[in-house]
């Protein structure tokens, strides 16, 4: 997307906007937030639907199109996750997509790969990154080592909490080598794989600890291609988490509009209140200030800008802090009921929470930002800062 003035980097055109009315459509019919909490409560993942999505080509946007992807760019892959955020939709899109898909075409790894990769762009084969740890934001450290055995690469590691991995077809692991990192795939249930889902915070988003010993792997890629392309793949995959939280917001902002409409009370509509109002319109600001400046993340990164790193972590910050500040508000706007478990309201909170310290912490993004413009932030790198400081304890 090439623009003309500030303003319409902002904007999508006509076909960036179909395809996210196209996936927010199709997310409504095949995945909402009540198949969502089937999901949940049967603590099965359906891979039936992430083919279906296929068919809209969703696995493989941004994918070449020699793999049978679409070869689409970060803008338009940004547009696709807010419009799955709105629903809590497609757990296999962040790690499969954002994470392992944006990695494979940073570090120039899809050639040695290929089988696997025509299995993301179709829909058959799911992925998650392993990493062990980010210190600081678009700057992972290996998780397990690698050493040859037999002629086949082996990892051996460990990692505490993997984004998608309980399901996982195959595992990108990025791993120390003799001299320096490598990025290595395994199949997710290959001798010498363990994976254990965990119970976190946010019941939507599958959440696994993974443990390697000597599991056979095929090297994707090493030396500086991984270093230089994975802290790429990073920065992008922290727009397209912002941008999943910018939609998961707005949700928010509506079912509180329009419950404010139509719950009535002492014989008017509770939006008519002004305290009511206000809390509406805060939820409105708050919105609109993450939404532009995650537009402004997703232009940069469509654009491959060296500024990337610096408005990713200003979308994350932004995103993070808006996403908590509304879902809170929107369990304050529906009451009573806004706290049971039969309304949605406490799944998306629970999403903005974990959604928050996923891909560094604010903290972690604001120090970042700090390092960047060669300032020092004293203490807890949120010295100033209250909303933040209060997310971040």
């Amino acid at each position: 997307m090439r623009a003309d003035t500030t303003a319409s980097v902002l904007v999508l055109d006509e076909e960036q906007r179909a395809i996210a009315q196209t996936v927010r459509e199709f997310v409504a019919q095949e995945e909402p937030v009540s198949a969502v909490r089937e999901r949940i409560e049967s603590g099965s993942y359906d891979p039936a639907v992430w083919r279906r999505a296929a068919a809209l080509g969703l696995p493989g946007i941004a994918l070449p199109a020699e793999y049978g992807g679409a070869g689409l760019g970060a803008v338009e892959m940004a547009a696709v996750f807010e419009a799955a955020g709105e629903h809590l939709a497609l757990p296999a899109l962040l790690p499969t997509v954002g994470f392992v898909g944006t990695a494979l075409v940073e570090v120039d790894g899809l050639g040695a790969c290929p089988d696997v990769v025509r299995g993301i762009a179709a829909g058959t084969t799911t992925a998650a990154l392993v990493l062990g740890g980010t210190g600081t934001p678009y700057q992972a450290a290996p998780a397990a080592r690698a050493r040859a055995l037999g002629g086949t690469p082996r990892l051996s590691g460990h990692a505490g909490a993997v984004t998608g991995a309980a399901e996982a077809d195959v595992l990108l692991v990025l791993a120390e080598e003799e001299d320096g990192p490598g990025l290595y795939l395994t199949p997710g249930d290959a001798d010498g794989v363990t994976r254990r889902r965990l119970t976190t915070l946010d019941l939507t988003r599958p959440v696994a600890e993974v443990r390697l010993q000597d599991a056979p792997a095929v090297r994707v890629a090493g030396g500086d291609a991984v270093v230089r392309g994975l802290s790429r793949a990073l920065a992008t995959a922290t727009v397209l988490l912002a941008a999943e939280q910018v939609g998961a917001a707005s949700r928010c902002l509506d079912m509180s509009v329009e419950y404010a409409r139509t719950r009535v009370q002492f014989g008017r509509p509770i939006g008519s209140f002004q305290a009511v109002k206000h809390l509406c319109a805060d939820m409105l600001i708050a919105l609109e200030e993450a939404r532009s400046v995650v537009y402004h993340a997703r232009y940069l990164a469509g654009e491959s800008d060296p500024a990337l790193p610096a408005a990713a972590s200003m979308a994350k910050v932004k995103a993070s802090e808006a996403f908590l500040r509304i879902a809170r508000s929107c369990l304050q706007v529906h009451g009573g009921i806004g706290f049971t478990w039969e309304h949605d309201a406490h799944l998306y909170l629970r999403r903005a929470k974990a959604s928050q310290l996923s891909l560094g912490s604010p903290a972690a993004h604001v120090e970042f930002l700090a390092d960047q413009i060669g300032v020092r932030v004293p203490g807890p790198a949120l010295a100033g800062n209250d909303s933040l400081r209060r997310q971040s304890t």
